[in-house]
């Protein structure tokens, strides 16, 4: 089986990402992730994917609204040097991502939706950053994305 649009979707993010030539030295990006993964990381996820299906029985498509989003995770000593080092990872991503058209669908970054979190347990704290890129496409109705 074929996969769905909104996973190439996220296949196709990820190569864009790992081919940038904004990409810091020795990072990777990747599906998902866990907490336990490297620091310094990116991980993609889809969020949010709202399937409208079409208006009419003559209309072919269905109309995704969906967010992609940019987990940023790095390390320091203190929160100064937390942001230093998930800056770049940020800017990568916007880079990268922001304005690219990927098997149809356009990735818009909302900057003003970064948010920065500090996480981690123990003696690991590390800072959480995620640019979300919202992003819209057409499905045919019944095809594996519009299947809930």
């Amino acid at each position: 089986m074929a996969d769905s649009l909104r996973l190439r979707i996220l296949n196709d993010a990820l190569t864009k990402l790992n081919a940038s030539p904004a990409k810091p030295s020795g990072m990777t990006a990747i599906l998902g992730g866990t907490i336990q993964a490297a620091i310094p990381s990116l991980h993609l996820y889809l969020r949010e994917d709202e399937a409208r299906r079409a208006r009419t029985p003559r209309s072919p498509a269905g109309l995704h609204h969906a967010h992609v989003e940019a987990e940023c995770r790095a390390a320091g000593s203190d929160a100064v040097a937390m942001y230093r080092a998930v800056d770049p990872l940020t800017q990568w991503a916007v880079a990268a991502l922001d304005g690219v058209i990927l098997d149809g669908a356009i990735l818009e970054a909302e900057e003003t939706n970064v948010a920065f979190e500090i996480a981690g347990e123990g003696d690991r704290p590390y800072i959480m950053a995620t640019v979300r890129f919202s992003v819209a496409y057409q499905q045919k109705v019944g095809d594996a994305a519009l299947q809930k």
